[in-house]
């Protein structure tokens, strides 16, 4: 893409855009470039309003859709509204409930692997009236685009209303770009659509191939480390094992809670308050739990065949949005079980920020597998892989770090990149799993080889992405130079 020529960008105020909006914007349009600005809620539209008066030619809150679901309450009619959905599902090659399930709100019955707050939302909607709420958005965004003749939409996409944005934007051939991490450092790059793909980087990795296997370069390590943020928000979670801490964030919860009331803000999605803190002491008593419960050694695995499965949390993104062809932990737990040869065993690594928002019998149900064990959330998760047959994943950063150090990964995402490594096997039934334990029992690739082509992987991806602060952009306190490499590598995407 290059926008350095009087293009329509179409910036969704949300995610690690949103602190940082204003000088974002300044620093596209500085290319000549015309911005609109697309809003979750009126308070956020009328407060971009107020700062980018002169600079956004467009302002306009998905709020509104919301709000004539609202109005029309009873006088539904059923008919009209399923007869429209179908229609919609032929015009824009998109199946409804793919749609419903990357919402935590709307698609909650469709999220089994873990127990978060109700909202105003998903606890009084119906079937019906979430899908005209999607006819909806798509009438909202299809005059959007036709009106604003949006070249490039910039986004993140965690829930319903940006999934189908990114849908709609396909048909009018308007160009997706999605800030994510890299899983490298602290890198990012732009994908282009909303199951986050990366950008084509084969022939990159090729190159770097051939060079290392040419020099045969000793040192092969992985210096770096993957997705920071996620480590500090691990570290940060851990805070609720101290009852102290618990009790903070409870108090914060009624502060937050009045001074939202107290200020008039409202959302549709907003979590029932009581819900917000039966949660925390959820992850209070999750954290103290584990860390009285009894786990397998890694010590004692030394010497055993196994596959590391560490579990990701749930509702995600990263489950609900990007990979909906396969978002049931329980039954990829199910089918790795069935299809292990007898003498390995399945080691479950439970997530630390999953510690408390389980369901009831979600792990009972996983226990009563004969051939899967537990290893502790608080395990180095590095120890546990690098001696394991195969590390198996939906989409997690551990499934990339375990495919750089060069062990065998079984990928059950469609789009996930390590699946250029020879190593990694995509997999989503029986019969595929099956294939990848024979072929990984037989060995064919030497160590040498896989651990080569993983840090060839590493080495492409480091190279390829940009650096960016992203906590810096998310508490507001990005600067001028990390914003102008945002802005500089938007429009090199």
């Amino acid at each position: 893409m290059n926008t350095s020529l009087n293009k329509s960008v179409a910036i969704w105020n949300c995610g690690i855009v949103a602190k940082s909006l204003t000088k974002i914007v300044k620093a596209i349009s500085a290319d000549q470039n015309t911005i609109s600005i697309i809003c979750s809620t009126e308070y956020d539209k009328r407060s971009v309003e107020s700062k980018l008066k002169e600079t956004a030619s467009i302002v306009v809150t998905i709020s509104d859709v919301f709000d004539e679901y609202k109005k029309q309450g009873d006088s539904l009619n059923n008919d009209r509204v399923m007869k429209l959905s179908e229609e919609n599902e032929i015009k824009y090659g998109v199946n409804m409930v793919e749609i419903i399930s990357a919402d935590r709100h709307i698609g909650r019955g469709f999220v089994k692997g873990a127990w978060y707050p109700r909202s105003t939302l998903s606890e009084n909607i119906t079937y019906i009236e979430s899908l005209n709420i999607i006819n909806g958005l798509f009438d909202f965004f299809d005059k959007f685009f036709s009106k604003s003749k949006i070249d490039v939409l910039l986004l993140e996409v965690a829930s319903i209303s940006p999934k189908v944005a990114c849908v709609v934007a396909r048909s009018h051939k308007v160009e997706v770009r999605i800030p994510h991490p890299s899983r490298v450092d602290k890198g990012y790059f732009f994908s282009k659509n909303e199951f986050i793909e990366y950008p084509d980087w084969s022939s990159s990795y090729k190159e770097n191939l051939e060079k290392i296997n040419k020099h045969k370069e000793p040192d092969l390590r992985i210096k770096g480390e993957s997705y920071y943020l996620a480590k500090s928000e691990i570290i940060g979670y851990l805070q609720y094992g101290s009852l102290i801490n618990t009790i903070k964030k409870i108090i914060t919860q009624f502060v937050t809670y009045f001074y939202r009331k107290l200020k008039g803000y409202r959302k549709y999605t907003e979590y029932y308050f009581t819900d917000k803190v039966r949660a925390i002491w959820r992850y209070h008593r999750g954290i103290v739990k584990a860390q009285n419960k009894t786990y397998i050694k890694h010590s004692s695995f030394l010497n055993k065949n196994y596959v590391l499965l560490p579990l990701q949390l749930e509702p995600e993104s990263s489950m609900m949005v990007m990979t909906p062809e396969f978002n049931n932990q329980l039954y990829l737990i199910h089918l790795i079980a069935s299809n292990m040869p007898a003498s390995w065993t399945l080691v479950v690594k439970e997530h630390p920020l999953a510690l408390g928002v389980r369901p009831s019998g979600f792990m009972t149900g996983i226990e009563s597998y004969p051939n899967v064990c537990f290893a502790s959330p608080f395990d180095n998760t590095k120890e546990w892989y690098k001696r394991s047959q195969a590390v198996a994943t939906i989409n997690s950063t551990v499934g990339y770090d375990a495919a750089f150090d060069g062990v065998p990964v079984l990928s059950f995402g469609k789009y996930n990149f390590i699946s250029i490594l020879d190593h990694v096997y995509y997999v989503n039934t029986s019969k595929s799993i099956f294939s990848a334990f024979n072929a990984i029992k037989k060995n064919k690739f030497d160590i040498e080889q896989r651990r080569i082509q993983g840090f060839s992987l590493y080495e492409t991806i480091k190279n390829n992405a940009f650096l960016l602060d992203a906590r810096a952009f998310l508490s507001g306190n990005a600067k001028d130079v990390d914003i102008e490499i945002f802005a500089s590598n938007f429009i090199k995407s």
